[in-house]
């Protein structure tokens, strides 16, 4: 399923990030993501997104570059959270956010980070952020975590997204996004890849919390 058609039958509002995409600056530059690691960790209340992407110059010549990361809502206003990177260790600021309709009630606001590689170069992007945690399903009585991948144009090396939780948070799974390939433990879910080409996907896990709240809250 991909991330719109999924966000289309939200019944609430709903926010949710994912794997950033490239804007070249630089004309003929190449600039390929190599390899996508993301760590979500949930609180009771917070979903916090720590991603990592290597990026490779695939050209003789130095590109400059943007690297963009999606904050996506449903049936809101898109979140105004701050977006921290990091870039070959080095802390970098955003440009100014960038935000448009996408289909329907979904709409995408864009964090921008301008980079530079040399020549052949490659260096690791690091990027963090934190949601509230999301809710939804008859009476937002589920729990949700959503995260999203553009089509690639090539395979991506390695993929990986593992969520981790203290370990009384999940209570019962309700359903994932894709349904095969997961493992789930007590405290934490992983789905993982080598050699993938991606198509437009939306990673969801979804789940009944071990808390005691009045449903409808």
């Amino acid at each position: 399923m991909t991330a719109l058609a999924l966000l289309a039958l939200a019944s609430t509002e709903l926010h949710s990030s994912g794997m950033p995409r490239v804007e070249a600056l630089t004309p003929k530059g190449q600039v390929r993501s190599v390899w996508h690691r993301v760590r979500v960790r949930l609180s009771p209340t917070q979903t916090h997104y720590e991603g990592s992407t290597l990026f490779r110059n695939m050209s003789d010549q130095k590109v400059d570059f943007r690297v963009m990361v999606p904050l996506i809502t449903h049936g809101g206003t898109p979140p105004d959270v701050p977006v921290s990177a990091k870039w070959d260790g080095n802390v970098v600021a955003p440009g100014v956010g960038q935000t448009g309709p996408v289909s329907g009630e979904t709409e995408v606001t864009w964090r921008p980070f301008t980079l530079s590689l040399p020549p052949r170069g490659w260096r690791v992007f690091e990027s963090s952020l934190a949601l509230p945690l999301q809710r939804g399903g008859e009476g937002k009585v589920e729990r949700q975590v959503l995260y999203s991948v553009p089509p690639q144009s090539h395979a991506l090396d390695q993929f990986q997204i593992s969520i981790v939780y203290p370990k009384d948070l999940v209570f019962q799974m309700v359903g994932t996004d894709p349904k095969r390939g997961w493992e789930i433990g007590p405290t934490g879910a992983w789905w993982r890849a080598k050699e993938w080409k991606a198509t437009a996907t939306v990673f969801s896990f979804r789940f009944y919390a071990g808390t005691f709240e009045p449903i409808g809250d």
